[in-house]
């Protein structure tokens, strides 16, 4: 899963997303589908993430699926 994320809404919920960290989906009303955080976006030497290529701006998250063995949520 990929997705982006802007730092100012982060600064705004006081939280950070590192490597390793789990996201929660949800798939359905009773479903979840987690994931863990394999690239946490924090390049800021490309122009894309930057605004005119000087402070970054919103980050790429790159994703990938964690099996219900190894975590379960709550």
């Amino acid at each position: 899963m990929t997705l982006g994320v802007y730092i100012k809404h982060l600064n705004e919920l006081d939280i950070d997303i590192n490597y390793g960290d789990y996201i929660g989906y949800p798939e359905t009303e009773t479903k979840m589908r987690y994931y863990t955080v394999t690239n946490d976006g924090r390049v800021t030497s490309d122009n894309k993430h930057t605004i005119g290529g000087y402070k970054a701006f919103y980050r790429t998250l790159t994703c990938s699926y964690v099996s219900p063995n190894e975590f379960k949520g709550v």
